[in-house]
């Protein structure tokens, strides 16, 4: 009987390489899933222009957001996940219907979302991030309030 030649170790290098891959190319998936979330919210806002009380087509809205809130970290995209966050907890405090002004807050949100995956605006965003995340809450302060 021959002795079995040992199997080469993989190297925590290698390893680590492909775990860096598999994640660099999940990101990017992410973009895809993320931009199509962002096209679904804003098809349910020109939904909503015109029947601002129907609540499936809010509630729709409350769950891509919360999606959005739950994904973005996960893939370095911290400024995606406070602003689904903030779109969550707006929608969370609207009446039924909704008014013009609580669209156009929304619609601020996905406008924000849109433009951190256009821009591939990862982490906080920086200075730039949290300035656009200020304007979006400022927003959403007096419009929540009815």
């Amino acid at each position: 009987m021959s002795e079995q030649d040992p199997q080469p170790a993989s190297s925590d290098a290698t390893d680590a390489s492909a775990i860096d891959n598999h994640f660099i190319d999940m990101a990017e998936k992410y973009l895809g899933w993320a931009k199509a979330d962002v096209g679904r919210i804003e098809e349910l806002i020109r939904s909503l222009r015109t029947t601002p009380s129907d609540e499936d087509a809010i509630d729709q809205v409350f769950k891509v957001a919360h999606g959005i809130k739950g994904q973005g970290s996960t893939f370095g995209y911290e400024l995606m996940t406070e602003v689904g966050q903030g779109l969550s907890e707006y929608l969370k405090k609207r009446p039924n219907p909704l008014t013009m002004d609580q669209l156009n807050v929304i619609e601020q949100h996905a406008r924000a979302m849109r433009l951190i995956l256009e821009r591939k605006i990862t982490g906080t965003g920086g200075e730039v991030g949290q300035k656009l995340l200020g304007r979006i809450k400022a927003l959403a302060a007096p419009a929540s309030a009815g």
